[in-house]
């Protein structure tokens, strides 16, 4: 089994069948939601009423906790956390276009990540981040998708910063917006909230409900990149058909580059290249889908921790100034927050250890410049192999069943860290002996039976025969002990002995020869 993070050795393989429960009996008090793909899943929110009532549904509160939680490897969080720390991770399905956040604990720093998905871990994309100096966070995100899942991650300033928490999610229908509905996804998502150098991405912003507040009709729609983007890579990737009259026109307009509405309200030309004297879109109006993309670069050169921010604004007609109606300027823009990598997560894979051998584990560094180092260490933080200046895939070999954590550094000092789980057999192997022959007691020493070979079983590699040793004569011939011992042990270090007890005892009297005769 393989996990994010780093690998550590035992000094020998198996020890005894103790010393295995021990570590299964760890293995599974492991902290549950330490990770994305173990979040709790905390259900869909109470569902807020449609707009002209109350609009806030009943608040969801969960009571948790990060004490027993790590900082998983690699670590994921958002640009603003503090990273690595002990974290938790929850999920929901959204209700309404808004989100209410309250958290409230003992941590001494308060850090929390709001992800969407695209169906799970592996598609998670950072879209807001929030942290606080005293434990308590209050905040709001105001570009929900109802129906979509989102998870939240909670954790403290460090690995030993720990406490109790409730987080409180309250759902809202914000009715005063023009952009009832939509969700921004990116392609390729970013590993653990990275992109790396030269990473090409498609961005997408879907609208699937729109209210036309005072006739305010949809005029544009357009980025904003952090300085990790390369924006001479910028391109409109398409756009809906916009209405009869109108067009959808992907150009450099009075916000930026983006997507504006060229067209004819009554008195202008169609084309004219003027998006300010024009009105927006009249189709998209209530339930629907419209979606508008683009793709761009990251910059080629790397610099660690380069905000890779995006930030898409959606534009009525009134805000680009074809309208003379006030309508729309609240609706929210939908963001991504993620950072640049200069090397990326490594590969990893794992061969299991079983009762009559032991495993191993593989690592190889991708991104940042060749060669590699790697260093191992098992779960008791003990380097048990390091290998440096590799170009290729490093290897560890002879481990026990354990949680190892692999550090790779490339060249340039870029460094990733992964945990590789090598799997152990579940239970001891069962080695037994053939009886030993009994106890026997001899008049002298060159009685001592002869030695035999003792047959011996094992449920891993069947059977075989030992031969035994004797240990020196304890005791003298009066009631000494010599101790015959048969001894097996295979390939994972288990053992099973059989003894034999040889007593030597003379209870004979010596017998003189004949006496001579008196003279």
């Amino acid at each position: 089994m393989i996990s994010i993070r780093n690998l550590k050795n035992k000094n020998n393989y198996f020890k005894k069948c103790a010393s295995l429960i021990v570590m299964l009996v760890f293995s599974v008090m492991t902290f549950a939601q330490d990770d994305c793909a173990n979040a709790i899943d905390l259900g869909a929110l109470d569902a807020p009423n449609p707009c002209g009532v109350t609009n806030s549904g009943n608040t969801l509160t969960y009571n948790g906790t990060t004490i027993g939680a790590t900082a998983e490897n690699p670590y994921s969080s958002l640009a603003c956390m503090d990273s690595p720390a002990a974290d938790v991770w929850v999920s929901f399905v959204a209700e309404g276009n808004q989100l209410d956040i309250v958290l409230t604990s003992g941590l001494i720093n308060a850090n929390l990540g709001l992800y969407s998905s695209a169906g799970d871990c592996s598609t998670l994309t950072g879209i807001h981040c929030s942290t606080s100096a005293n434990g308590n966070i209050t905040t709001a995100f105001n570009a929900l998708v109802a129906g979509e899942t989102y998870y939240i991650q909670i954790s403290g300033q460090d690995a030993t910063d720990f406490s109790n928490f409730q987080l409180d999610l309250t759902a809202n229908n914000n009715c005063d917006l023009c952009v009832l509905g939509a969700g921004l996804t990116v392609n390729p998502t970013p590993v653990g909230g990275f992109y790396l150098p030269g990473t090409v991405v498609d961005v997408c912003v879907e609208i699937t409900e729109f209210d036309q507040i005072g006739s305010n009709w949809l005029a544009a729609i357009v980025p904003t990149f952090g300085p990790g983007w390369d924006t001479t890579t910028l391109t409109g990737l398409s756009a809906p058909v916009a209405g009869a009259g109108y067009l959808w026109v992907y150009d450099n307009g009075p916000s930026g580059w983006g997507w504006y509405v060229d067209g004819d309200n009554g008195f202008f030309d169609p084309t004219d290249g003027d998006y300010t004297n024009n009105y927006g879109d009249p189709d998209i109006d209530g339930v629907g889908s419209w979606s508008f993309c683009f793709q761009i670069s990251t910059t080629s050169a790397c610099v660690p921790q380069l905000d890779l921010s995006i930030d898409v604004d959606t534009q009525s007609d009134y805000e680009t100034g074809g309208y003379g109606t006030t309508g729309c300027q609240g609706d929210p823009s939908f963001p991504l927050v993620a950072e640049m990598s200069c090397c990326d997560v490594p590969t990893v894979s794992a061969v299991d250890a079983t009762c009559s051998a032991l495993g191993s584990a593989s690592a190889e560094g991708h991104g940042g410049a060749s060669p590699y180092d790697y260093v191992w260490e098992d779960s008791s933080g003990t380097v048990v192999y390091t290998d440096n200046n590799n170009a290729g895939v490093s290897t560890a070999t002879n481990l026990p069943g354990d949680t190892y954590t692999v550090t790779v550094t490339d060249n340039t000092g870029c460094e990733q860290i992964i945990d590789i789980t090598v799997g152990g057999f579940v239970g001891c192997p069962t080695i037994s002996f053939a009886a030993a022959p009994a106890d026997v007691t001899v008049e002298c020493i060159g009685d001592v039976p002869a030695m035999t070979n003792l047959t011996w079983t094992d449920t891993c590699t069947s059977t075989g025969a030992v031969a035994g040793t004797d240990s020196a004569l304890a005791g003298g011939t009066c009631g000494g002990t010599i101790t015959r011992t048969w001894t097996y042990t295979n390939g994972c270090g288990e053992s099973a002995n059989a003894s034999q007890t040889i007593t030597v005892n003379d209870t004979t009297a010596p017998v003189l020869a004949a006496e001579p005769g008196d003279v």
